[in-house]
């Protein structure tokens, strides 16, 4: 492209020289239109390789905006994905559940049956010992008749 401008730029130079010299126009003017015409070509050229550098251009920043999101995108499934094997490995560490089972307190039935047995066994000692302690007096003798 660079080399295109500089064609262009040199028959331009090429053609100020001759308008300038009169002696050499007139021999030279035949020569005029075939340069004109390959500076036409020449500029048709540069025109369609600049249109193509554009399009290069554009092409080469959607290709840029793209790969940041791609990278973007790849991050966050990296992220997700130590967050899944960070789930696995917190999960594999924990105990199974016990099953259901109703909280007795194991202290409140044996405390209830001592008492009552206790208080059975002690009213039936004090029963027995009622007789000993309250025996009645020897009765007097009955008098008897005669």
């Amino acid at each position: 492209m660079i080399r295109l401008r500089d064609q262009r730029d040199d028959l331009r130079l090429e053609i100020k020289a001759l308008v300038t010299d009169a002696a050499a126009r007139t021999s030279l003017e035949a020569k005029l239109s075939p340069i004109e015409q390959e500076i036409q070509t020449i500029e048709a050229g540069l025109q369609r390789h600049e249109t193509a550098a554009a399009e290069l251009r554009t092409a080469v920043e959607r290709h840029t905006v793209a790969k940041q999101a791609w990278e973007k995108l790849f991050e966050q499934v990296e992220q997700m994905q130590s967050t899944f094997n960070a789930m696995t490995d917190y999960i594999a560490i924990q105990e199974r559940a016990t099953p259901a089972s109703e909280t007795v307190e194991d202290w409140k039935m044996p405390i209830a049956i001592g008492a009552l047995g206790g208080g059975f066994i002690g009213g039936i000692i004090g029963f027995l010992l009622s007789f000993f302690i309250l025996r009645s007096p020897a009765l007097p003798p009955l008098p008897s008749a005669g």
